[in-house]
Order: structure tokens, then C-alpha cells, then sequence
């Protein structure tokens, strides 16, 4: 759990919490809630059928050891999860009611699901690598509300082009790129921009996806 250090509606401006959690009262089975903040009080939980889940999804394994992170809350108070398991990631969405709706399972999702300010959602994949045999390509999805994809973006071109592919190939681990996060760079008309914190490479990457170009490079 957690602990306020402030007294109750004190913060008005304080606002909402996303908790992707293990329920103790479930062995351990995921659970997501939402709580505000101000009037230090859950407001809703979802509550998932996870032995069925499990079932639709065709994954073997037990609840306790099953996690749903990253969830991104909808206006209609539907959300949409990551299914974190190991080179099966798939996107979730569910209903308020807790139902699964869709899921998309065409690349392997994992780490973070952002959304920009025209309902896109950019998450970031990992996909065949065609310039090596050694390490997977990772990149990023853009998908709309209901999952169908709209575009993908490699990482491994995306440095070719810019010049930097050296960071990648000069080097013989598997993992060298892991992905953290792609964030989009909100903007009210068109977003164009994205963010991407690239682990392994100890980078953040500004990439133009309009342009095709990457306008900067934070290193080290």
C-alpha cells in the first residue's frame, strides 16, 4: 500500500492514481485501481476474471505469476494493459465492466503505453531484425482506441538514417536497444514528435516522425 503525508482534501490539485498491483485478497492475481488522490479514497476497481483471461489468451500459468502493468485509462472508463509476459506481450483493452474487449498480439509489447492528444497510442515492440542475426529489432507501435494498428517505426533504421547505427553494430550484446519508454510530445493539432529512452544505448532520442529524422540525442 502507501501512506499520505497530508491531511484529506487538502490538495484539490492533487489528482488521480493509476495502481497496477499483486492483490493481496486474490493470492496475488492483478488488480487495477483508481484512486483520488485529494480525498485519499479508491474510486474504482477493476475486478478480472484472470483464470478466464488467462484461458482467452492461451497463456499457461498461474494468476499469482500473471501481471497486467501500465494501464491507460479511457474516457469511457475503459482501460487499456499490457500482458507482461516474457516474449508474449500483448495489449488488453477491457471494459468498466472488467470484460475483455480486444486484444492485439501481432508484435511483442512490453515496458509502457502512452497516448497523445488525438487518441493515438504508442507502445513500444519488438519485431525480426533484418540487418542481424545476433539481437531482435525493437521499435515502436502506433495503434488507435480499439488496438488496429496504424504504424510501426524501427529502431534499427531509424539510427541507420541518422548516422548512429555504430552504437549498435559495433557491439556484440543481444540487447541492444531495450526500449523503456516512447513518449509522445503532446501537441493540440498534430503530434509529430516522440520521445524515446533507449536503456542499453543510455540515450533519449527526439525523433521526428514526420521528417523521418532524429533532431537530438541526450548520451551517457
Amino acid at each position: 500500500g502507501f501512506t499520505f503525508f497530508y491531511p484529506k482534501s487538502t490538495r484539490k490539485n492533487a489528482g488521480y492514481i493509476l495502481l497496477s498491483r499483486a492483490d493481496p485478497k486474490a493470492d496475488g492475481a492483478p488488480s487495477v485501481e483508481l484512486w483520488d488522490l485529494n480525498n485519499q479514497s479508491m474510486l474504482f476497481e477493476w475486478d478480472f476474471d484472470i483464470k478466464k483471461l488467462l484461458k482467452d489468451l492461451d497463456y499457461k500459468m498461474s494468476p499469482n505469476s500473471f501481471v497486467l502493468s501500465h494501464p491507460l485509462i479511457l474516457e469511457d472508463m475503459s482501460l487499456i494493459l499490457m500482458a507482461n509476459v516474457a516474449d508474449k506481450g500483448k495489449l488488453l483493452k477491457f471494459s468498466k465492466d472488467s470484460e475483455l474487449l480486444n486484444f492485439n498480439d501481432e508484435y511483442i509489447y512490453h515496458h509502457s503505453i502512452e497516448i497523445d492528444n488525438q487518441g493515438r497510442i504508442y507502445v513500444p515492440i519488438t519485431k525480426r531484425n533484418p540487418f542481424s542475426k545476433i539481437f531482435a529489432d525493437e521499435g515502436f507501435a502506433i495503434l488507435d482506441k480499439e488496438l488496429n494498428i496504424i504504424k510501426t517505426y524501427s529502431l534499427t533504421e531509424i539510427l541507420k538514417k541518422a548516422g548512429l547505427d555504430h552504437y549498435v553494430f559495433s557491439t556484440n550484446i543481444e540487447d541492444p536497444y531495450h526500449l523503456n519508454d516512447v513518449a509522445p510530445f503532446k501537441n493540440d493539432e498534430k503530434t509529430n514528435i516522440v520521445l524515446l529512452s533507449i536503456r542499453s544505448l543510455s540515450s533519449i532520442i527526439a525523433y521526428d516522425m514526420e521528417k523521418d529524422k532524429v533532431i537530438w540525442k541526450l548520451h551517457g
